[in-house]
């Protein structure tokens, strides 16, 4: 009997496996961001800062000791929303379905299709990497949805006696 699975990864992608290797699909672009009542997209993978600038909210100096003082900071103290949508041609008896997702940071509750796979107890830390089976949930049409927060508590990284104003958020 032959097995396969799909897996998304974000630096997502699903992973459909078969005994004969595995296909990946990635979902790195056509994500769709909610901070609060702003809404943005973004191509993953990429920092909460990252995103502001893919949406020139920010142009790319922002970070320099000039202009940082210019950066909303309560955009970051709240949880950002990604969502994104996919088809997935209808799976065999055998195949599983992984979403895999690299380099989340900081905390997340991770959905799909309204199923909560991962809350901030499993899915928590620094540029983390998770595979989750999601066969049981997965249909033709799909949804994603991360609720993301940053590390609100972390000590300085950047050399210069403060955190990052983005709290290092990002997938």
């Amino acid at each position: 009997m032959k097995k396969s699975f799909l897996v998304f990864s974000l630096f997502l992608f699903i992973i459909v496996s078969a005994n004969a290797g595995s296909i990946n699909r990635p979902l790195n672009d056509g994500w769709k961001v909610q901070i609060g009542n702003e809404a943005y997209r973004a191509t993953l993978p990429a920092s909460a800062m990252g995103i502001l600038i893919q949406n020139n909210v920010y142009r790319e100096n922002v970070l320099n000791d000039s202009t940082i003082k210019s950066v909303d900071k309560s955009r970051f103290s709240r949880p950002w929303l990604l969502k994104r949508s996919f088809r997935l041609d209808p799976i065999a008896a055998g195949q599983k379905v992984y979403l895999k997702i690299d380099g989340l940071n900081y905390a997340a509750n991770i959905l799909v299709n309204g199923k909560l796979i991962a809350s901030p107890k499993v899915a928590k830390g620094a540029f983390r990497s998770y595979s989750f089976d999601v066969t049981n949930w997965i249909s033709d049409e799909n949804d994603i949805m991360i609720q993301l927060r940053g590390n609100t508590a972390a000590k300085s990284t950047n050399g210069h006696g403060t955190s990052a104003i983005d709290g290092n958020m990002g997938i």
